[in-house]
């Protein structure tokens, strides 16, 4: 009997992990969140003009998140292959940072400006109407994948 009760639940166990679903791609990752973005604000806003401007920011976001994770992989590669670098110095290592940092304050600076189109295109009331949907979809967004 114990041994039929320990199949069972080992069974069990292993079909509730086959049936979950993988984690998305950080690309598919990126487009579902402003897909849900761009639809609680489509639907939250009822000014056509402020919903086309809305919008054009959500793509504008999309593309810049695409971008950063384009830029991640790029850097990754790039210190793989300096630090498989017998011969690399320590300047080296700085000089990719450096240059890795300098473009990650050009994106968060490029986030806070979209952020702030965004409040000037909704009304307060809009904007806390959003918020579930905004801090869902940041907190999507900087999961480790």
């Amino acid at each position: 009997m114990r041994l039929d009760a320990a199949l069972l639940i080992g069974a069990a166990c292993l079909m509730a992990a086959c049936a979950r679903e993988p984690a998305p791609a950080p690309d598919d990752a990126v487009r579902r969140s402003m897909d849900e973005l761009r639809a609680a604000a489509l639907t939250t806003i009822k000014d056509p003009a402020r919903k086309k401007e809305v919008s054009g920011l959500v793509d504008q976001l999309e593309r810049s998140f695409a971008e950063a994770l384009k830029v991640n992989r790029t850097h990754l590669a790039r210190l793989w292959a300096l630090d498989a670098d017998y011969d690399a110095t320590e300047a080296d290592f700085r000089k990719l940072f450096a240059d890795f940092n300098a473009g990650s304050v050009r994106r968060r600076d490029q986030f806070v400006e979209l952020r702030d189109g965004l409040i000037a295109a909704t009304t307060d009331a809009e904007w806390n109407e959003l918020a579930k949907t905004r801090v869902r979809v940041l907190e999507s967004l900087v999961q480790p994948r």
